[in-house]
């Protein structure tokens, strides 16, 4: 038996995910469990940390803000993520039906898939962030300089390039911003961070991959830019001013109810152009 005594559900307020929120809710109070709920929008940190599961229903969206909401690595609680958005790379495609889903994880019959995150690190603290963080030029009209140094195992190196920016993805969020930029999509539980640049004026400019665990990324700028991670932008950056990126020992753990998650199929079938 898996004990669960307390549960908090965040759900994206549309009336599909509404009514699955309903359905967790009744189900888990009918066990006994103390249940609170949230719309994604109203979510914060005293609601979530030190709960035994936090139920995520909606898309990719409510996951990353659930994330910004986990800072504290000694806290974390399992996620249950439920399908109810348009994309959905964070979750199952398909589910059991609800009670199901309870008697399961009261039974302790799941798995937990943890899913790693980086750290950006600015003035005033640091973050850590479940996607991506982006460097992007405030002036998207015209071109600035921006320089990057890279130290990981055996490389201390410094480049410059022009263009609107550039991104840091982690392995989960290879599958954002990042892919729609170009960068590669990566697969399985590897610990990278991927740097994916912006419409530079160099041609042909590779993504670059290193080791997240052992690796420090430093970009800065000559101009103004503003700095966003994880789709929230978080402040504008000044000339010069530097940002540190590196892996986080703070991972996301979700519950799975089957061992095989079908990343490349469930993300390249979401992007295909219809017409």
């Amino acid at each position: 038996m898996y004990p669960v005594s307390s549960v908090h559900i965040v759900y994206k307020p549309t009336r599909e995910c509404i009514e699955i929120a309903r359905k967790y809710s009744g189900v888990f109070r009918e066990r006994g469990v103390s249940v609170e709920i949230s719309t994604v929008d109203d979510v914060s940190p005293r609601f979530i940390l030190n709960k035994d599961i936090v139920v995520s229903i909606g898309g990719d969206g409510t996951m990353l803000r659930i994330s910004m909401m986990l800072q504290d690595e000694k806290s974390i609680p399992l996620i249950l993520p439920h399908p109810c958005g348009r994309r959905n790379n964070f979750y199952e495609e398909s589910m059991p039906e609800i009670p199901v889903v309870v008697e399961r994880i009261f039974k302790g019959d799941f798995v937990i898939h943890t899913y790693p995150r980086g750290r950006l690190c600015i003035k005033g603290g640091c973050i850590d962030f479940l996607n991506e963080v982006a460097v992007v030029n405030k002036d998207m009209g015209r071109v600035v300089g921006f320089r990057v140094l890279v130290v990981s195992p055996g490389i201390h190196s410094t480049y410059e390039f022009e263009g609107d920016g550039l991104i840091v993805s982690t392995v989960p969020g290879s599958a954002g911003y990042n892919l729609s930029a170009g960068g590669p999509l990566i697969t399985g539980n590897s610990e990278e961070l991927i740097i994916t640049h912006l419409n530079p004026m160099q041609l042909g400019m590779p993504p670059i991959i290193v080791p997240a665990y052992a690796s420090i990324i430093e970009a800065s700028s000559r101009g103004y830019a503003i700095l966003y991670i994880d789709g929230e932008k978080l402040k504008l950056l000044d000339k010069g001013e530097t940002v540190r990126i590196t892996g986080s020992t703070s991972y996301l753990k979700l519950i799975r109810f089957s061992t095989v998650h079908e990343r490349i199929r469930t993300v390249l079938s979401r992007r295909r152009i219809v017409y």
